[in-house]
């Protein structure tokens, strides 16, 4: 699943990069697109981060045009995901590294049911600190895994609805690797923007289905009770396509 999902590298005040998000590579017959959260490329005043993700071994600059969802609180949803462009150029650069997702590729959520599964995949800041600005970033994801799909009311949001959102369930307890050592889950600082998908897995054969994505992490809760990973559906997140791909389309065309 590391393939996937895309780092996505910001600066701090001291021009040092730092990982600040993930993001899941996207394509349609359009064009092609990172979504990520919109915390992650958008600051509180609403103006553009720098970005920048990794391929092979040279850095990719973000530099086309993003969409996100507006939020009023109170009013509005805050569903939190947002759309980054990628130029034709971008976009071959990045599927020799990443693998992208399509519009045969995603699904919806379904209530909690045995033998179906979640999985979040994401770059964890404490996993990915960069150290020298001489060498490649590293780039680790974290992936986890429940059937323990809730309501939103797991964590009382007044701008997070059932109809745009879900949220994944860890229980506070050791989680186990699939040899049976314990697995220390990292501060998910940076999983925000990285993708979610259901996949079937057989009770008897553990044989699993095609993985389908059905939403984007963008929020962790701890509470007494558990781990909480929150969720807007892709379907969401989608739906700015349209208006993306208009934007892209009409601004390169030749004035007059």
């Amino acid at each position: 699943m590391h393939r996937c999902v895309c780092p996505l590298y910001s600066f701090d005040d001291a021009g040092k990069p730092y990982m600040v998000g993930s993001a899941v590579p996207f394509g349609m017959n359009r064009g092609s697109f990172l979504i990520t959260a919109t915390h992650v490329c958008f600051n509180h005043r609403r103006q553009p981060i720098p970005l920048f993700t990794w391929i092979d071994s040279d850095p990719l600059v973000l530099r086309e045009f993003r969409i996100a969802w507006d939020h009023q609180a109170k009013k509005t949803p805050d569903v939190d995901v947002a759309l980054l462009a990628l130029s034709d150029d971008d976009s071959v650069k990045l599927k020799r590294t990443y693998l992208f997702s399509d519009l045969s590729s995603i699904s919806t959520t379904m209530p909690k049911t045995r033998g179906i599964h979640y999985l979040i995949a994401g770059y964890p800041f404490i996993r990915n600190k960069i150290t020298s600005t001489k060498l490649t970033p590293p780039a680790l994801t974290t992936s986890l895994i429940t059937g323990q799909i809730e309501s939103i009311q797991q964590i009382k949001s007044k701008d997070k609805t059932d109809a745009h959102h879900f949220t994944l369930v860890f229980p506070l307890t050791p989680i186990r690797t699939l040899d049976g050592s314990k697995f220390r889950i990292p501060k998910p600082h940076g999983m925000s923007g990285g993708g979610i998908w259901r996949l079937n897995i057989d009770p008897t054969t553990h044989v699993a289905s095609a993985p389908q994505l059905v939403g984007i992490g963008i929020e962790y809760h701890q509470t007494k009770e558990a781990r909480v990973f929150l969720g807007t559906r892709v379907q969401v997140a989608l739906s700015l396509a349209a208006d993306l791909h208009h934007f892209m389309e009409t601004s390169s065309l030749p004035a007059g």
